[in-house]
């Protein structure tokens, strides 16, 4: 197995993981909501990009060393596995769209003790990951910014929602944790 096998098995596992690990109708529901403000869609368009783009061979671009596809491989797995982590803390309240529920509080346990969006910190480094497992300057380049957006604006739509719906609790979270970087951002 190469390193883009190893990565494309990664991408495989993710898509299964929004069947398996989704607790819940609420967080298995497609339906849109206003404070989604489009982001699902542009995710989910975003990652029908990418494996574009991944599918693309002789992209034009400089080529990454053999240990630069390896550790993009390894990034992917260590990505999926961040991901399956705040899904499984944040159980029935990880939703597809962006929704809250009457019962939801803020958690602040397993990586969301870190981060406030470890879910978006997984996704990134498994697409980001499977990107470098090609081995092309450009593919990593593309999808990196094309990801960056599509979550930026996520977590844009996500934090107003949560500020309107969990309040003071919830501003008090932002305060002391970081979006997606521990200690920078």
């Amino acid at each position: 197995m190469n390193p883009p096998q190893a990565a494309g098995f990664a991408l495989i596992l993710f898509g299964l993981t929004e069947f398996f690990l989704r607790r819940g109708a609420t967080a298995k529901s497609l339906k849109h909501t206003a404070a989604d403000h489009g982001t699902t869609p542009l995710i989910f368009g975003s990652y029908a990009v990418v494996v574009g783009i991944l599918f693309v061979r002789n992209l034009p671009g400089g080529v990454l060393p053999p240990v630069a596809a390896w550790t993009g491989a390894a990034m992917a797995f260590a990505g999926l596995a961040f991901r399956w982590w705040a899904m499984v803390v944040l159980g029935q309240f990880y939703t597809r769209t962006l929704t809250t529920t009457p019962d939801q509080r803020v958690v602040t346990r397993g990586p969301y003790r870190w981060v406030r969006h470890p879910g978006y910190l997984g996704s990134l480094l498994t697409w980001v990951g499977t990107a470098a497992a090609s081995g092309n300057v450009i593919v990593v380049a593309l999808v990196t910014a094309m990801l960056l957006f599509a979550y930026a604006r996520r977590i844009a739509a996500e934090e107003t929602m949560l500020v309107e719906a969990l309040g003071a609790d919830y501003v008090a979270y932002q305060k002391r944790t970081r979006r997606l970087v521990p200690l920078l951002f």
